[in-house]
């Protein structure tokens, strides 16, 4: 699920009352090189739109992190 999904959310498997989404960064060749994640309460996540917000946000940091690698 997560390679078609492009993201991953844990909740509280590693840790109570905690949520964690994790979306990866793409190197030149199309593979994942690295990842990035936040993580926060259970109790801060409002509802399913601010979830999706939370995801888009990181893929667009992953997006421009990617760029940026590919440049060095």
């Amino acid at each position: 699920m997560v390679q078609l999904n492009k993201f991953a959310i844990d909740r509280e498997e590693c840790a109570y009352d905690g949520i964690c989404f994790c979306v990866p960064v793409f190197g030149a060749s199309g593979h994942v090189s690295a990842a990035i994640s936040t993580s926060l309460p259970k109790t801060r996540l409002r509802d399913r739109e601010h979830e999706e917000h939370i995801i888009a946000t990181l893929r667009g940091t992953a997006e421009r992190l990617a760029v940026d690698l590919h440049g060095a």
